[in-house]
């Protein structure tokens, strides 16, 4: 999938050992029938954990356009029965004493049916095995996203978005999960979309990404790591995988400008220097939480323009999500309670 070109001239010649670590992806990384469905949740992330206190191997992270969401259980559960009845493996019985029987059926189809079933419903259906579930090895039982960010471990990290994300396509894909402490987020999402053409409000996609990138920065910040936040905002159009031409060399545009050539000579090289120094570049200011200040990611030639310091990374958002978002779940929880209270 990489170039191994690519990799050799960015990352090996300036001594950096590049290792892409697989795990379990898709329908075999993310089955799951529930607690007592005989399957662990979150399998694939046995296989590769920057966020576990006790995965000791890594010092620093990079994470760019993450969207730090954690999906539904009732979601997960159904989407894995839904496929078990697509394999002839279920026949539409959903109950926990089925599910040995399922799970013996899914061992024995060959795993390449399996594959084209999985990519059958997320191109039809958008129904993607994708994201982690709010649980073990991951969260402990009930623990908040707020909670689990705060006891993150200490390490040293970069966060990055582009400007737009998944704006261009704000009603195509499915919002991947949860990335607040809401107890009915399914009624919010619904509540935001009515908003969001009226206030011009970040497409729920895109938000996560830009929550989770100020908010896990933010963190390390605050455990005196070094933590930088940057965002390319390079033209014609920084969206969500644009910016993979420059760190590892895919989805690279039919249209390349000067200035994206000129991106592109520093990009991999700001992450080579964060890898080996903790630093990414000279001046580059570390993230001070009080003014939540970025790197723009840009060149312009004709303006005489370049990357510069900015501050208060994607407030807006935050102030929507923690404020007017917040406080709507507040009040369904409260009228939820009150119609509980009439009925008994």
């Amino acid at each position: 999938m990489f170039s191994d070109e690519f990799i050799l001239e960015r990352y090996v010649s300036e001594d950096v050992v590049f290792v892409t670590s697989a795990y379990r992806l898709g329908v075999f990384g993310q089955l799951y029938f529930g607690p007592n469905g005989g399957i662990s949740e979150n399998l694939l992330v046995h296989d590769f954990r920057l966020i576990d206190p006790n995965a000791q191997l890594f010092q620093q992270m990079i994470t760019l356009s993450a969207h730090g969401a954690f999906v539904f259980y009732e979601g997960a559960i159904s989407q894995s029965y839904e496929l078990a009845e697509k394999l002839g493996c279920s026949q539409g019985n959903r109950s926990d004493t089925q599910i040995p029987k399922i799970v013996e059926c899914l061992k024995k189809t060959n795993g390449s049916e399996i594959l084209n079933i999985q990519t059958q419903m997320v191109q039809v259906d958008f129904h993607a095995f994708l994201g982690i579930l709010p649980g073990y090895p991951v969260m402990k039982p009930n623990q908040t996203i707020s909670n689990f960010k705060k006891n993150a471990p200490k390490r040293n990290m970069i966060c990055g978005s582009t400007e737009l994300e998944f704006a261009v396509d704000k009603f195509k894909y499915p919002v991947p999960g949860r990335f607040l402490d809401v107890d009915n987020f399914k009624e919010d999402l619904d509540w935001y979309y009515k908003n969001m053409e009226i206030h011009n409000w970040t497409d729920p996609n895109s938000s996560p990404i830009y929550i989770s990138s100020r908010t896990y920065c933010e963190t390390m910040a605050k455990a005196s790591a070094n933590a930088f936040i940057f965002e390319t905002r390079q033209k014609p159009m920084s969206m969500h995988v644009t910016d993979m031409q420059y760190f590892i060399g895919i989805h690279r545009e039919k249209v390349h400008t000067p200035d994206m050539d000129i991106l592109d000579g520093f990009y991999s090289k700001m992450l080579v220097n964060f890898t080996k120094t903790g630093v990414p570049a000279p001046g580059w200011e570390k993230l001070d939480p009080k003014r939540m200040n970025y790197l723009e990611l840009k060149v312009d030639s004709k303006m005489s323009e370049g990357p510069r310091m900015l501050e208060n990374y994607h407030e807006k958002e935050m102030d929507i999500w923690f404020g007017e978002v917040m406080e709507y779940d507040r009040n369904v929880t409260k009228q939820v309670i009150r119609i509980f209270l009439k009925l008994s």
